[in-house]
């Protein structure tokens, strides 16, 4: 079960820890399953595109975004979650692909031209999210491997008529933005670089029966805080490499991230239902808040949690980050 209240989440801050999510109702696996997904976060001045595409309240106007993730597992369709929570105005998708980037490369902006599907949500080429809803495309036809860069290339006609946005802006990887439409080109290379992914927030596959999902909900550390751009090289990535087949690793991280207060974003408790239980085939949760709640004391105050954490008998399993982090003295 997952522990909702107060004092049982408090249970899980400042240690790594494992929870089973419910499987209530379940007869038979459907066929979707997470493989990819990135916090949904409102947009700061400093995480806004680059000045050329943000003027006035119109922002990505007559503009191409190519974006690349890393998927978990992989499947022979996929479909797409896009999100517009935290915005002032509706958010028009005018056209989009998705393809496989050249040399597999994260970051890329080139894809490799026999490999480029349209993207479709409700037959139509095009659709309008509402504020503060998410839209899942339609299925398409394009085989992934486990663990392959996936490149999602958007164009947006009328832009946003609105300052407020929605990202992540800790996607420690590169995004491409040429002006125009430029959806089903190759390669951008006058394309602007920026390191944030903006609107798109998960990527499910039709994969095979018994696929399932650990989610990990975290702050800046499980956000990949101190890795390499375009490295895929965050814990998470470490994680998924060290699992089975058929187990998907769906990060739910965020910098600046608190159990109890919102901050870069809504906090832990208010973002539980929405970025866990509600993404696809979550069988496992690991819990990794906290750090950034307490003021003052830090060090009694970790302890103190870590040993409520470890003998609550709440969890499956405790993972300690610290020893797991710390380094080797010779």
């Amino acid at each position: 079960m997952f522990q909702t209240s107060r004092r049982s989440t408090m249970a899980t801050t400042l240690t790594a820890v494992t929870a089973p999510a419910s499987r209530v109702g379940r007869a038979a696996w459907p066929r979707w399953a997470g493989t990819w997904a990135a916090m949904p976060q409102p947009t700061e001045p400093g995480d806004m595109p680059p000045p050329r595409f943000t003027w006035d309240g119109l922002v990505l106007a007559d503009t191409t975004l190519r974006q690349t993730v890393r998927v978990s597992v992989g499947g022979d369709r996929l479909r797409l979650r896009f999100s517009n929570a935290f915005s002032g105005a509706p958010l028009s998708l005018t056209a989009m692909a998705v393809a496989l980037p050249e040399g597999d490369r994260a970051g890329a902006a080139s894809v490799r031209p026999g490999a480029v599907r349209a993207v479709t949500f409700h037959g139509r080429g095009s659709a309008v999210v509402p504020v503060g809803a998410h839209v899942v495309s339609d299925p398409v036809d394009l085989p992934l491997a486990s663990r392959a860069n996936l490149t999602v290339t958007t164009y947006l006609a009328p832009g946003r008529a609105s300052g407020e946005i929605t990202s992540h802006p800790g996607s420690r990887t590169t995004s491409h933005l040429p002006a125009d439409d430029h959806v089903t080109v190759p390669d951008l290379p006058g394309a602007t670089p920026t390191d944030h992914w903006y609107f798109l927030s998960g990527v499910e596959v039709e994969a095979a029966s018994g696929t399932v999902a650990v989610v990990v909900l975290g702050d800046s550390l499980t956000d990949g805080r101190g890795s390499t751009t375009n490295g895929n090289d965050w814990w998470p990535d470490l994680l998924q490499d060290r699992l089975p087949a058929g187990v998907a690793v769906l990060n739910q991280g965020a910098g600046g991230n608190r159990v109890l207060n919102d901050g870069k974003g809504p906090n832990a408790l208010a973002r539980l239902d929405r970025d866990v239980p509600a993404q696809s085939e979550v069988a496992w949760l690991v819990v990794f808040e906290g750090v950034n709640d307490p003021a003052g004391h830090r060090e009694s105050a970790r302890r103190a949690v870590n040993d409520r954490v470890r003998a609550s008998g709440r969890f499956d399993a405790v993972v300690d980050f610290d020893a797991a982090a710390r380094r080797r003295v010779r």
